[in-house]
């Protein structure tokens, strides 16, 4: 684990995923084949919420290039997480 996901990691608690190297044009990477995509519209005030959770990681782990989509997966995975630990109660 680098530097940057052990910061992801203690701060968030979710360890990030891996973003595999790329390969040759035509030829399907063995970690994404079961990686899918996900399309949602969002309505502008929730899109400013995830953006000021991703300013407030950007700011605990400086150096560190976060993207939306990475923010977002780190929520939705704390989301689920607490939600499955509300359910086992």
């Amino acid at each position: 684990m680098t530097m940057h996901a052990d910061a992801l990691q203690s701060v968030v608690g979710v360890e990030p995923v891996k973003r595999p190297k790329r390969t040759k044009l035509g030829k399907e990477h063995p970690h994404r084949r079961n990686d899918e995509q996900l399309v949602v519209r969002l309505p502008s005030d929730l899109v400013d919420r995830i953006d000021a959770r991703a300013e407030e990681l950007r700011e605990a782990m400086p150096g560190a290039k976060l993207s939306r989509a990475d923010i977002v997966r780190v929520l939705l995975t704390q989301a689920l997480d607490a939600a499955d630990r509300k359910g086992k109660r």
